[in-house]
């Protein structure tokens, strides 16, 4: 079975669009999301509306939830309370701009996701297991790793979060980081996925 995950579109529609053509043409049998369907980018509605339409499953990420936050301070509770200047002003263009109906959608998607492909328990998430900020990044020890996977019984362990590719073995485990569909911040500005 092909899986494609993907993550952090961010409002990007025309990013998506592409991957989704990409994916069309590779014959993949189905389609996950790892969360962060909006901000920075001009297009959450229609991101969601699309990821809606497809019913593709997946996980919230913590700019989701920032948006469709109903807490007095979603960028310290969700985001990072020292963002930029322009990235609040992004962040609050984006909460008033996500329709009710998509909001209601991303505060239904799961934190988690549990599949069993093939034999192979795998684990969605956005950030680490343990928070949904945690970033796992490429640089991180395989000690540093390791906690953050400790607690799960998957083998595979999906996240996005970092907006960078990397698949490594912790262990036992594999740990695979699809990248960014819609905010690449590998040095590659190409949808990744």
């Amino acid at each position: 079975m092909r899986l494609a995950m993907i993550s952090d579109i961010h409002g990007n529609l025309p990013a998506l669009g592409a991957v989704l053509a990409d994916i069309d043409r590779r014959g993949v049998e189905a389609i996950y999301h790892l969360g962060d369907l909006v901000g920075y980018n001009p297009f959450p509605n229609e991101v969601v509306g699309k990821i809606r339409e497809l019913g593709l499953p997946g996980v919230v990420g913590n700019y989701d939830l920032a948006v469709a936050a109903k807490v007095e301070d979603p960028i310290g509770t969700y985001l990072n309370p020292v963002i930029s200047p322009l990235a609040q002003e992004i962040y609050h263009w984006t909460r008033t701009r996500v329709r009710a109906e998509n909001k209601s959608f991303l505060q239904s998607l799961p934190r988690r996701l549990h599949l069993k492909v093939k034999g192979w328990n795998l684990l969605l998430t956005h950030g680490s297991p343990r928070d949904i900020r945690e970033y796992l990044r490429p640089t991180l020890s395989e000690e540093e790793l390791a906690a953050a996977l400790k607690d799960t019984e998957a083998e595979v362990v999906l996240v996005g979060h970092t907006h960078r590719p990397m698949v490594r073995r912790v262990g036992e485990k594999w740990l695979i980081n699809p990248g960014s569909v819609g905010f690449p911040k590998d040095g590659d500005r190409r949808a990744a996925y």
